[in-house]
């Protein structure tokens, strides 16, 4: 997992102009191999992940409401590659709350600060699967499961 930071916010000082909130961290390249089986069995409230990787850009950081010019929030931070190798069975069992994925990689852009900024660039997630990946559950005590099921998800 990739995780960029946040854009700094822009100071609401005593100049009359104000500032532009500062950019958002770009992410780096996040990457996983596996060969093992994984298994996960039990109830899980929150859902439930075989093999996750993800890399996300910072916010940007807000501008200063306070000033008498053009600021602008600053740009979301971009995103870079995830790349998921798998050989191994990945098998989720049990009740699930909001989501159950077998294998899933997401590039997801930063947004842009307050006030007419611009996202971040979202990148590529590259998923090489040749293991079987088994979803076999219920809904739980929520009776749905909002984020779905999915065996192999790239976004």
């Amino acid at each position: 997992m990739s995780n960029a930071g946040d854009g700094g916010d822009a100071s609401e000082g005593s100049d009359v102009s104000g500032g532009n909130g500062g950019q958002g961290g770009g992410a780096d390249l996040a990457t996983i191999g596996n060969s093992g089986s994984i298994t996960l069995s039990t109830n899980f409230t929150a859902g439930a992940l075989g093999i996750y990787g993800l890399s996300m850009g910072g916010t940007g950081g807000r501008q200063d409401s306070g000033g008498t010019d053009d600021q602008v929030g600053g740009k979301g931070g971009s995103t870079n590659t995830v790349r998921i190798v798998n050989s191994g069975d990945v098998r989720i069992a049990g009740k699930m709350g909001h989501a159950a994925w077998g294998v899933a990689g997401e590039a997801i852009a930063g947004p842009g600060g307050d006030n007419a900024s611009s996202g971040g660039i979202g990148s590529t997630v590259h998923i090489e699967n040749s293991g079987d990946v088994t979803i076999d559950g219920s809904a739980g005590t929520q009776r749905t499961v909002t984020e779905g099921v999915r065996g192999l998800y790239a976004a």
